[in-house]
């Protein structure tokens, strides 16, 4: 069964909790807001929308580590694909007007 919630008296409360219900909480929520970001700035171009969304994963990334909701593994792939998103953006020709 699940672990009792104790004096859970705020949101970091609870979501510490639900990651330690659920394992693989913070690597769902990461993947879940990049979705989200990418798909709702798909009115740039791709290299724009996948730069900014690994970018904010990888501040997102940095807050869970710091709260221990993520592994470092986890953090460090995501500061890579943030890393590649921009090169990808730096190596594109495309300009916007």
């Amino acid at each position: 069964m699940y672990a009792t919630p104790k004096n859970i008296t705020g949101i970091s409360d609870l979501v510490s909790w639900t990651a330690t219900t659920v394992p693989a909480f913070g690597i769902f929520v990461l993947i879940m807001v990049f979705f989200i970001s990418f798909f709702s700035l798909k009115n740039y171009t791709t290299e724009r929308a996948f730069a900014f969304s690994s970018f904010f994963c990888a501040l997102i990334a940095f807050l869970m580590q710091m709260m221990g909701l993520i592994n470092s593994r986890v953090a460090f792939i995501t500061y890579i694909v943030a890393a590649l998103g921009l090169v990808w953006l730096k190596m594109s020709n495309t300009v916007e007007y």
